[in-house]
């Protein structure tokens, strides 16, 4: 804000302060919404990588050292650069420099849109903010702590620096020299420089296309020659890695002409799933999307209405959005690019927008506040409903038990499901290696015999694949989709299980005595995290820690979503512990599920059910009418109720509602079964007429 803001017109004074709180909001929501802890693996294997380069003295890495089973090591992975600089800032400043280096990339970002817009006449203006405060949260994908997250730096500098010449008429062939310089370091960072190479690619071809029909939107004849002799300069820059003319040609094929045989096994791992995937529903993707389009379009139709179109924005923001729309892990290219696209077009913009004349525009400005106070505010109420906030390590990581492996179970074969496996690899090496991880690449030829053991419906295969294998231990996340396997097969038996993971060893393999069974740490994790061991106690039969975890549970005032997961773990629990003959438990149990859902049928009839055991058949109707009033079309609730008014002597309403369950399709034929709710009614007058013929 220039400082002589206090004399400015009165519509600028007001479109200032507005602009500066929205830029208070795009900073606090920038440090509350990443404001999370470690919950991605692939931190570990970077980290694991950079040590190994470093006591190597190599910038390749043997990718077979940390792996016992088969592995593909002529598979080239370059981010040497991050990787060291992942692991020299943990090693000087443990986690706290790397959530440092995630604010400070965000940041940069923010910082770089300021000055673009400074330069650009925009940045007393709203828009600017709510553009930037959108393509912050369209980036969470670059949040996660790795690689990744350089390459959204790399890419903000390269968008920056390419509308830095734009804007630069005069010295712009200055600046076209640092895109190489930029490419020679992020080909040795990530390979997320495929689709920096793409925005270059698209800039090239919208520069020509300027030439040719926009001249007016072309750069100065001495900056396009300096600009083509850097994008030149840029492709050898491409082959300046420790693999030389192998890397490049590998992103090439792997993601260009065999993309749909990648991208098939991709699809099995999160992040390589669309933006339109239900997994992507609470990131609010598609809503981003939907507002960028139309800002763009909005801008750029006005703008273009007097003028021809610059054909670098139309072609590096559609192909951007293809990438966006592609991968949850890509929406941060085109964040960047949409961000700087949108604050460059808003001078000069349509009257009802900029024009402080305009009737419309103290209410437009105002509005565009409010949408931003909107979007941030339900970015910081979401916040509540992950699984950890704040800064550590999250239970995705199985810190606890590669500690118990460590420390019990070393010299043992050591098998693992794909999500573990990072934060094992970091912690075990080199004493255990790893069965498999999520680097993914070194395990390419088996990779697919892998998913089919998680996903297949072939149980003569998931026997054989083990047995190939065949570990002396698993540890294994309690999401893990085939823990049914291990838990219901005679070869394995559960060795300890902690906060993150279980530990199952075959059952011929001698371990040490006195081991401790259940980690005491599992009573401490978060909401999320006491779901997933809760259903895993259930169907291990564990049922002792189940209970006691389920009474730390507590109905969460503004996370709908999580009371839905206790409730329906709250449930199975529930459902077990009638089993079992706990029915006290089981009861408790239920009437915390309708503290999480009071509209949980389950948790009703499972009330209605210990309540009738127990002679209470008045309670036991009165869930049974809630019931009802819930789903008034489902036959077993009238039977049911009619069973209820049948013991306490009420025949006829007893009859009415067995009428009423057979209006609703109950099965006539179940009339005859040996019931001695139905012994009562049997005798009385308009039963037989029931009965089937």
């Amino acid at each position: 804000m220039h400082a002589d803001a206090g004399s400015a017109p009165p519509g600028t004074r007001y479109a200032a302060w507005l602009a500066a709180a929205l830029i208070a909001v795009v900073l606090a929501t920038l440090f509350v919404w990443y404001a999370e802890p470690i919950k991605d693996g692939d931190l570990w294997f970077q980290m694991a990588y950079g040590r190994w380069l470093l006591e190597h003295g190599t910038l390749v890495t043997d990718h077979s050292v940390f792996s016992w089973t088969p592995t593909d090591s002529t598979q080239i992975y370059c981010a040497w650069a991050s990787q060291i600089l992942l692991y020299a800032l943990y090693q000087a400043g443990s986690l706290p420099a790397l959530f440092a280096v995630r604010y400070g990339a965000f940041l940069l970002f923010v910082a770089l849109v300021g000055l673009h817009a400074r330069r650009s006449g925009a940045h007393l203006h709203p828009l600017t903010w709510l553009a930037c405060l959108a393509g912050l949260l369209m980036s969470q994908s670059a949040a996660i702590i790795k690689p990744e997250l350089f390459s959204f730096v790399l890419m903000t500098l390269a968008v920056a620096l390419w509308w830095k010449i734009k804007g630069s008429p005069e010295k712009g062939h200055l600046f076209c020299y640092l895109f190489p310089a930029l490419v020679l370091v992020w080909v040795n960072t990530h390979g997320g420089v495929v689709f920096g190479a793409v925005f270059l690619g698209l800039l090239a071809v919208g520069e020509a296309m300027n030439g040719l029909f926009s001249p007016d939107e072309a750069l100065p004849e001495a900056t396009r020659r300096h600009f083509f002799m850097a994008l030149a300069l840029c492709v050898p820059a491409l082959f300046a890695t420790p693999y030389g003319w192998r890397y490049p040609y590998e992103l090439f094929m792997g993601l260009v002409v065999r993309a749909d045989a990648s991208v098939a096994e991709f699809r099995t791992v999160g992040a390589y799933q669309t933006i339109f995937h239900p997994l992507a529903r609470w990131h609010h993707l598609i809503e981003y999307l939907a507002f960028a389009a139309l800002t763009l379009a909005v801008l750029g139709s006005h703008r273009w209405r007097r003028a021809r179109p610059d054909w670098t924005l139309v072609l590096t923001n559609l192909g951007m959005a293809l990438i966006y729309c592609q991968f949850l892990r890509t929406t941060y290219f085109w964040a960047v690019v949409f961000t700087f696209s949108a604050v460059s077009l808003i001078r000069p913009g349509p009257a009802w927008l900029t024009d402080q004349r305009s009737r419309s525009y103290p209410y437009v400005l105002a509005a565009l506040v409010l949408l931003g106070v909107a979007v941030s505010s339900r970015a910081v109420l979401e916040t509540r409903c992950r699984p950890l906030t704040g800064f550590g390590i999250s239970h995705y990581n199985p810190v606890e038990e590669a500690a118990f492996i460590r420390e019990h179970l070393a010299g043992l074969r050591l098998g693992n499901d794909y999500d573990s496996g990072g934060y094992l690899l970091w912690a075990l090496y080199p004493d255990t290696k790893v069965f498999i991880d999520a680097r993914y690449f070194p395990y390419k030829p088996w990779y697919r015999q892998y998913t089919q053991f998680l996903y297949g419906r072939d149980q003569a295969f998931r026997d054989a694949f083990i047995r190939k294998y065949d570990p002396d231990i698993w540890c294994l996340i309690y999401d893990f989709p085939r823990m049914d396997y291990f838990l219901k097969s005679d070869r394995f038996r559960i060795v300890h299980y902690g906060p993150s993971a279980c530990i199952f060893a075959r059952s011929d393999v001698a371990l040490p005595a006195g081991l401790s069974r259940v980690s005491p740490r599992v009573f401490s994790v978060d909401m999320f995290q006491a779901v997933k061991v809760i259903v895993f106690c259930t169907a291990a039969g564990e049922l002792d820690t189940g209970y006691a975890l389920a009474k730390t549970l507590r109905r969460s005032p503004v996370c709908p979503r999580k009371n839905a997961a206790m409730a329906g773990a709250l449930t199975g629990l529930s459902s077990a512990l009638v089993k079992a003959g706990r029915t006290g438990q089981a009861r408790e149990c239920m009437e915390r599920t309708l503290e999480m859902d009071p509209q949980s049928t389950p948790a009703l009839n499972g009330l209605a059910l210990i309540a009738s055991a127990e002679g209470r058949y008045d309670d036991a109707l009165s869930y049974l009418q809630r019931v009802r009033d819930l789903d008034p079309g489902s036959a077993d609730v009238y039977y049911n109720m009619a069973c209820m008014l049948a013991r306490t002597g009420r025949t006829g309403e007893a009859l009415d509602m067995l009428r009423a369950a057979l209006a609703r399709g109950f099965a006539r034929r179940d009339l005859l079964k040996s019931d001695p709710d139905l012994e009562t009614l049997r005798g009385l007058e308009g039963f037989r007429s029931l009965m089937p013929d």
